[in-house]
């Protein structure tokens, strides 16, 4: 069973964070801001910002 969001340190969330973000930019880059996979790029690195309690 994978542990649930709280029980995870945020030492995890932070490279997964920068992840999101490389792929965010280059998404915008490649295919631009309005695409969806831009937009679900955009909201999983929302929800790692939310896990992470920034």
């Amino acid at each position: 069973m994978s542990p649930r969001p709280r029980d995870r340190g945020q030492g995890a969330l932070t490279p997964a964070i920068e992840a999101f973000r490389r792929a965010l930019s280059a998404l915008k880059r490649l295919v631009g801001d309005g695409h969806p996979d831009t937009m679900t790029s955009r909201n999983n690195l929302a929800v790692a910002y939310m896990s992470a309690g920034n």
